[in-house]
């Protein structure tokens, strides 16, 4: 379907983009009654992919995805993407995530996110429903090619503790959102799980978080992150960790409670920014935490219910994405951001920290100015530095006006460390797909919050296009690699 937006003489990998999503292997998942009775099943469709390297072997990259997407919102299974070879050929392998026993009423998936350590022990999260909803967690230690049994670290049932709660705020947790996993790149068989567990619907949630020591044997009893006030949003929780001092870092967006985080910064009903990205640290793994610091207010204009502003689709909004020089420390976050255009539509903005995430630059446009919108931008830095920043947009197969359907094409764009001197856009899908014809969420058309970007000696990302349809389903998940020379994107 695609050809690379550069040559592949004189790459270290092949750069043509390769088909990751390459079976379905649950496809005989059954379905359970529950989701049926929301929607439909969109059979061989995936969705919002996330992807990890090996840190000893950077030809092993292990992808995952949700698989089978219903028209309500979630997946009904997970799939887990092998590649031995550097992501030219992948493995597509079934994950403990779900399969509703017979008659069931709940076994939806959602959010499935993983990260390796540095033994190679592959770690995976998503959300669950066992049948309430929870936090699973597996680990696989053949390099992701099986997998052991989920283990819930969250029952929504549970009580509101230690968080000051008082009896407006003290029911219990109605819903879990973004779970993330993060692997310790220094001491093998840690890893850490953070989301966001909300008491009741709009009205306020801590991030929590678990820690493993033991390989994902056993976790610890999920702990709050204090980050403000108890009736603030939080949501969007990345955990960095400095390889060099052991730091770990919280990176996450928080609303206050008095507006729906459902209605776009562009709005005049509120009462000034709504949303802002914030980061904690903490240097004992996550026993205490630093006050919280403002990286930027978060200006997104196309949260749900306002897709008109970003061509129709549903996109990250209010998520930002967040990565670290392994050498230097320096941390990167990337987010929607309506600010360049005057609230007429997103662009995607690029902060940066030097010091810790104690102070950070101003927020600088990253895209291209196409005159349309820019969504769902990913950020990683590669191991000399160099940071890649991708995104979608609508400018069309020439940098021109849009066709018929909504021609989309995947950006990358990189900038020797410091992040300072983006160089030209390089397209990762030389020929553009069709946004619409993406399944629905939320009212627009959608491929997911996030999806893969990593960085090794070179840059991997893995992502999702529309599809044609049919038996081959309405997406598909696409593999490619960007060499780095010197700072830059080969050929820059």
């Amino acid at each position: 379907m695609f050809t690379a937006g550069w040559p592949a003489a004189g790459s270290v990998h092949g750069t043509t983009p390769t088909l990751a999503s390459t079976s379905n292997p649950t496809a005989d998942c059954p379905s359970s009654s529950f989701s049926e009775s929301l929607g439909v099943r969109h059979s061989n469709t995936e969705f919002e992919p996330h992807l990890a390297v090996d840190p000893r072997n950077e030809d092993h990259l292990v992808g995952v995805w949700g698989q089978d997407y219903w028209s309500w919102g979630m997946v009904n299974a997970a799939t887990a993407g092998v590649s031995l070879d550097g992501g030219r050929t992948f493995t597509d392998v079934g994950m403990p995530f779900s399969c509703a026993p017979a008659g069931s009423q709940a076994a939806s998936v959602n959010d499935v996110w993983d990260s390796i350590g540095p033994d190679g022990t592959v770690y995976a999260s998503a959300i669950v429903e066992v049948p309430d909803v929870g936090i699973g967690v597996t680990a696989s230690h053949d390099g992701g090619l099986t997998w052991g049994s989920t283990q819930v670290l969250h029952d929504p049932t549970e009580k509101c503790i230690d968080l000051g709660c008082t009896s407006a705020v003290a029911s219990p947790y109605l819903d879990v959102d973004k779970p993330t996993i993060t692997a310790d790149p220094v001491h093998a068989g840690t890893a850490y799980v953070v989301w966001s567990a909300y008491r009741t619907v709009y009205l306020g949630n801590y991030p929590m978080m678990s820690k493993t020591t033991d390989f994902g044997v056993t976790w610890t009893q999920p702990l709050p992150i204090p980050v403000g006030q108890v009736t603030a949003t939080t949501d969007g929780n990345l955990f960095l960790i400095d390889p060099r001092s052991g730091v770990l870092y919280d990176v996450f967006d928080q609303q206050n409670a008095s507006d729906d985080p459902h209605v776009g910064i562009g709005d005049s009903s509120s009462t000034g920014t709504r949303w802002a990205i914030q980061v904690v640290s903490s240097s004992n793994g996550g026993l205490t935490w630093s006050p919280a610091h403002q990286v930027s207010p978060l200006l997104s204009v196309c949260e749900a219910g306002h897709q008109d502003r970003c061509s129709g689709v549903h996109s990250a909004g209010s998520e930002e994405e967040a990565a670290i020089d392994p050498k230097t420390g320096a941390l990167y976050v990337v987010w929607q951001d309506g600010r360049f255009s005057n609230g007429a539509y997103d662009e995607i903005a690029l902060s940066t920290s030097a010091d810790g995430g104690i102070t950070w630059s101003a927020p600088a446009r990253v895209s291209t100015p196409s005159g349309s919108a820019a969504i769902n931008p990913a950020v990683a830095v590669t191991s000399d530095g160099t940071v890649g920043v991708t995104y979608y947009d609508f400018r069309g197969p020439s940098g021109g006006p849009a066709g018929a359907g909504l021609p989309t094409t995947v950006w990358m764009s990189t900038s020797p460390a410091g992040g300072k001197a983006f160089g030209k856009d390089l397209s990762l899908t030389d020929a553009p797909f069709d946004f619409r014809l993406a399944p629905t969420r939320f009212g627009g058309n959608a491929l997911g919050e996030y999806y893969g970007l990593v960085g090794g000696k070179d840059f991997h990302a893995l992502f999702p296009t529309s599809a044609t349809g049919g038996a081959s389903g309405m997406s598909d998940i696409w593999s490619v690699t960007v060499p780095v020379r010197s700072g830059r994107a080969y050929p820059s």
